[in-house]
């Protein structure tokens, strides 16, 4: 198949038989979650996932600099909710592997620019909800 470049690309995009931009050959992700009853209307949860991507050229140049290896992202949660009174409070990390990567790479004028996605690195929180 030939791909077709796009009116406002730039002249030099010629990526037949080359990777596609911004296409990985694969991706999934795969998400569990267990929950235990306690006393009353109490519950303990347990969640997790994990989201998973092949390499993916980020540039119609296809430049070496520009693509983003494999990556896995892992996170995970314990929470203790109560659903008659509304409310859950839940510990979570995000990114627990601690795997840096980039959802985007872009080449211009000998420099590569790189968009750092918020969970860059790992980081764990508080998170509390209520219904109303």
């Amino acid at each position: 198949q030939r791909f077709a470049c796009p009116a406002a690309a730039a002249a030099n995009c010629n990526v037949d038989g080359k990777p596609l931009p911004f296409s990985p050959d694969w991706k999934g992700n795969l998400r569990a979650g267990y929950r235990v009853p306690l006393r009353g209307s109490l519950a303990l949860e347990f969640n997790g996932d994990v989201s998973w991507q092949d390499s993916v050229q980020y540039d119609l140049s296809q430049t070496a600099q520009t693509i983003q290896g494999p990556y896995a992202i892992w996170n995970a949660s314990i929470a203790l909710a109560d659903d008659l009174h509304g409310w859950r409070v839940a510990v979570l990390g995000r990114n627990l592997g601690d795997r840096s990567y980039a959802p985007l790479l872009a080449n211009a004028t000998g420099n590569v620019f790189r968009l750092v996605p918020r969970d860059d690195q790992r980081y764990v929180g508080l998170q509390l909800h209520k219904d109303f």
